[in-house]
This record gives C-alpha cells, structure tokens and sequence, in this order.
C-alpha cells in the first residue's frame, strides 16, 4: 500500500512536470503546406481567385517562374491585384486568428515577405493587434520594402504584456509585371527566451568588412573574435548600440575569386539564448546567404537536418 502511495504521488510529479514543460512554449504556425503542421487559422479577403489566361492571382501555390517557396512546397503569391477576376483597387489581406498568449511572457512573431517591382502607387506590409476584436486600426500599418528581390524575414515587435496576438499582412498592386508573396508567418510564445535569433540580413560594407543584422540584441559574446572562424585575419567584432548588429573588420581584403567560409559559433542574446552556429560564403567583399543553420533557424516544422536557410 505505501509503495502503491508513492507510485502513485510520483506519476502524478512526473505529469506536473511534464505539463508544465509543455505550457512553457506554445508554437503556431501558417506555411500554407496543408498540413496539420499550418496551425494558425486565416481568412483571405478577397477570396482566393486564380486566373492564368490574365495572369491574376492571390493564392498559396508551389514555386512560380518568378519566385518559389521560402522554405517547404508551398506559399502564398500576388500579381496583378487590381482585376476584374475577383480583385480591385484595393488591399488585399490576410488576417490571422486572435491567439491568447496571456500565459506567456516573451513572443517572437516572423514572417518572410518577397516583392519584384512594386512602384509608388504599390504597397504591401502588415498590421499587428494584441487584442480579440475584429477592427485593425489603419494607423498601425508598416510599410515593407517593395522591391526586396529576395525573401526578407521581418520581425514583429510583440509588446510582452500582450493579451493576444492577431496579424494582419496585406497588399495592394496593379501591373503585371509586379510580383509578391508571403511564407512562414509563426508565432512562439514562452515563459523566458527559447527561440533563437534570426539572421535578418548579412553584408559588406567595404572589401574588409563584414556586417551581420539579427532579429534581437546579442551579448558581449559577440565582440570575442575568437567566436568567428574561417576568414584570417579578423581585426575586430564590434556590436552597434543597439546590440542586435555585429561588424566583423579584416585586416586583409578579400581576394577576387576567392570563397571563403565563414563560421559564427558561441553567440548569446541578452537573455542568454544561444545562436544557432552559422556559416556565411565571403567573396570578392561580399557575404552571400549562409548556406548552414544548425539547427535551422526557429522553423520548426522544417526538416531538422541541415538545410539552405534563405534570410
């Protein structure tokens, strides 16, 4: 009887623990696969319309003679928005469920946006709400880039006493020749800081310069250059004020011609989080995307094996 009491007093630890453990992150994620995977719930306005013959679309498809998916099979693609086969002069949006994230402390929301040849008169971007209503407020859009030529990550500042979280990504556009698309919109939310930075952006700055961008300020584990590896001759890792930037200066400028491998180990945010170790192609003073993240970025219904990370 007493060791059955025991038993009995340790399972129930054991699923408190484990319960616990398991409210500590919640994770939801659209990346119009459709899978289960696609947990977080949106509403297309206008409805989807595909039309070929007239080149008019908004809708998730697989990779376009223009632009394919930032990660997985499948993503969502515009062109040619003011139409009369189901579009018009107007935004076109996204809207995303209202998720409750009042158990949680810290939140992290991405998504990958790509533009080719928005002009003036075009525009695309975003509306973040951190209640459960139904009105967006026009006065909170964020204006993106309209010509990123790329998939460019963007990140959500989501204040930590948010109640909820609801997007809203959205686009207007005439001509045809413009095109756009919008990829792996996720959401994680945690007591305490589980989700590593993403790498918004890398580039040089002059033949023996090397600038790195992340998605949130690092610690002075970034200014050790003994965390970097693979180009000789690093004078200096120097971080902005802000923290979240990190310039590598060499003291050699890169050979024309020449690939050389870039490696960034051991960094650490503000909060402690460890960075997923990076590697980065260097040639000719320029730094192309990194060609390994291990692991992979914070994607994580993606595959866990190395694979290209697209910025």
């Amino acid at each position: 009887m007493i060791r059955f009491f025991y038993k009995f007093v340790f399972l129930n630890l054991l699923l408190l623990i484990v319960g616990n453990q398991i409210l500590a992150q919640q994770t939801i994620l659209q990346g119009y696969e459709g899978t289960l995977d696609d947990n977080w719930a949106f509403t297309a306005t206008p409805a989807r319309y595909n039309a070929p013959a007239a080149e008019d679309f908004w809708t998730d498809t697989t990779a376009t003679g223009q632009i394919s998916p930032a990660a997985g099979n499948r993503f969502w693609f515009m062109l040619d928005l003011e139409n009369p086969n189901g579009g018009g002069a107007f935004f076109h949006t996204l809207d995303f469920a209202p998720v409750d994230v009042s158990a949680f402390s810290t939140h992290t929301l991405t998504f990958k946006y790509y533009t080719i040849g928005y002009e003036t008169a075009d525009s695309i971007g975003y509306i973040l709400e951190t209640d459960n209503g139904s009105a967006w407020s026009a006065s909170k859009y964020v204006d993106l880039n309209r010509n990123t030529l790329t998939w460019t990550t963007v990140n959500v500042n989501v204040p930590p006493n948010a109640l909820f979280v609801r997007l809203r990504l959205m686009a207007k556009q005439n001509g045809g020749s413009d095109f756009a698309g919008f990829d792996d919109v996720q959401l994680v939310s945690s007591n305490g800081d589980v989700v590593p930075p993403v790498v918004l952006n890398a580039g040089a700055v002059s033949p023996g310069a090397v600038r790195l961008v992340f998605s949130e300020a690092l610690n002075a584990t970034a200014d050790d250059i003994a965390r970097y590896s693979g180009v000789a001759d690093l004078i200096s890792a120097a971080r902005s004020a802000s923290g979240d930037t990190v310039t590598l200066n060499f003291g050699t400028p890169f050979t024309d011609g020449v690939v050389n491998t870039l490696t960034v180990n051991g960094y650490r945010t503000l909060r402690a989080m460890p960075l997923p170790n990076l590697m980065f192609l260097v040639t000719s003073g320029m730094v192309q995307r990194p060609i390994w993240s291990l692991p992979r970025s914070i994607t994580i219904r993606r595959a866990t094996t190395p694979t290209p990370l697209s910025l």
